[in-house]
Parts: C-alpha cells; structure tokens; sequence
C-alpha cells in the first residue's frame, strides 16, 4: 500500500517492540533502542489477505542481506491482530499524515533477565549497550570476540535456542559470574556472527560440567578438546 523512509525515536521502536519496554528484557530493549535509532529506517505497508506470508518473505530478503547478527535483525512483521492493527494505525495513518496515535501495550511472554543480570542497575546497562554500539559502528559486528584463556578443553556457546536474549545472557550471568555485561554480549555476538564463542577453557571435566549446565538451561552449549590430539577421545556434543 505503501513505503517510505523515516528516522525512528525511543518512543517508536516501543511501539513496534512494546514488550521491550517492559522489565525482563533490559539489554535487549537497550541495544534495540541504539539499532534502529540510528540511522533511516523503512516501513513497508502491505495489504491482501496474503499480507503476513508477504511480509515475512521480505523480512526473510532483507535477513538474508543485511542481517549478520540478532542485534542486526531487529525486523518486525506483526501477525497477530492485536499486533497489526497498531502497526498499521502508525505506519499507515499516524506517521504519514500527521495523526495522534494510540500506543499498543505489549508484555511479553518469554522469559527474561533473571537473577545477576536483572539486578544490574539500568545505568550499566545504558553504559555498556552504548559500548557495543560504538564498537560495531567503528568496527562492525565482526569485531566482537571474548577473549578467554587459551586451554586444551573449552565450552562453545551455540545459536539456536529459542528464549529471550536477556535470558541466555542471564544464563551466561549465572554459570560464570566473572564475566561483564559487556563480555557477555560480545559471546552472544560473536556466537551470531562466527556460529559458536568460547565462554572458558579448562579441564575436560570442568568444561563438560560447565556445558551441561548451560543446556540445562534450555541454551545451546557443548565442550571439546581444543587439541587435535585429544579431540578423538574427549569431543562430547552437550
């Protein structure tokens, strides 16, 4: 029906992801908010009774294109009634010609932030999602990579799993409690980005153990030799 440009504040990513908004999913709706504010956006308005299925054809051209991690994939195609009528009234109505618009309130339900990472203040949560942000803007998602001691047996985090982001990063937060906000995301990037990311190495025992209790979680993890060598005898998919 239609297509333009336009430049999105706080307030309009909030209308498309509300459920951001809401508590349990702080470092998502920070780096979110850094994504799709900083620069030209574009919506596209389609109509039919195929307009879902249309849609997510050309949220999935788009992905295919640009999308090199999850942070950079912040596309949305409502298929809910009480998802699309709102995205329609702004994008449709309200943007365009100039219209109040009556902000929809979504809470979500996937499990979010939990435990060490919900206790964080939001001030270090700002902080170290405006880190990042300038770090991809400077160097690109490709840079991010946790550096870990280097070992003969590591545990890899693996994409895949279906949770909210702030609940694998609280995940993350839990099992290994030395890591940083910002150390946590970069292992979530890079996982994105180079398919796996190395969250500790140490013996095999102790990195099989570290990830049993990541998939225990509903996350993707497993450990391996690290050497060649002992690859044959220790490789264990968790």
């Amino acid at each position: 029906m239609t297509r333009y440009t336009l430049t999105l504040d706080a307030a309009d990513v909030e209308d498309v992801w509300p459920k951001l908004a809401a508590g349990p999913y702080p470092v998502a709706h920070q780096l979110t908010l850094h994504y799709m504010t900083g620069g030209t956006c574009e919506a596209i308005v389609v109509a039919g009774p195929d307009a879902v299925a249309r849609c997510t054809a050309i949220r999935g051209e788009v992905r295919r294109d640009f999308g090199d991690t999850v942070f950079a994939n912040r596309l949305h195609t409502p298929t809910e009634p009480d998802e699309i009528r709102p995205c329609v009234d702004k994008f449709l109505t309200s943007l365009p010609h100039g219209l109040p618009h009556v902000r929809h309130h979504d809470p979500g339900t996937a499990r979010g932030a939990f435990g060490r990472l919900a206790a964080l203040p939001s001030s270090a949560i700002r902080a170290a999602t405006l880190d990042v942000w300038r770090q991809q803007r400077r160097s690109g998602w490709h840079s991010f990579r946790l550096e870990t001691a280097p070992g003969a047996h590591s545990t890899y985090l693996l994409p895949g799993d279906s949770h909210s982001v702030d609940y694998g990063m609280s995940v993350i937060a839990e099992v290994l409690p030395g890591l940083t906000l910002h150390q946590i995301i970069t292992a979530y990037i890079e996982m994105d980005v180079r398919g796996e990311s190395r969250l500790h190495s140490g013996t095999a025992e102790e990195t099989l153990h570290l990830a049993d209790r990541i998939t225990a979680a509903g996350l993707f993890a497993r450990a391996r030799a690290t050497r060649p060598a002992a690859a044959a005898a220790t490789d264990r998919p968790a």
